[in-house]
């Protein structure tokens, strides 16, 4: 995860910028409504400078 190759915090922009493109053009994206959601709860816990994967382990944490 590191170093990283696509940073969490910029992948979470993006799908945030995706987001709001989406709502401009009246167009329904529901999948997409979660993702930025979880990403910026990863980026909060400290993960916005790993690689994108962090997302998955942050949101499947081991048992």
């Amino acid at each position: 995860m590191e170093p990283a190759s696509f940073a969490l915090s910029l992948a979470a922009e993006d799908a945030r910028l995706a987001l709001a493109a989406a709502a401009r053009s009246e167009l329904g994206l529901p999948v997409l409504d979660a993702v930025p959601r979880q990403m910026a709860d990863a980026v909060e816990a400290g993960h916005g400078g790993k690689d994108i994967t962090a997302m998955f382990l942050f949101s499947c944490p081991a048992p």
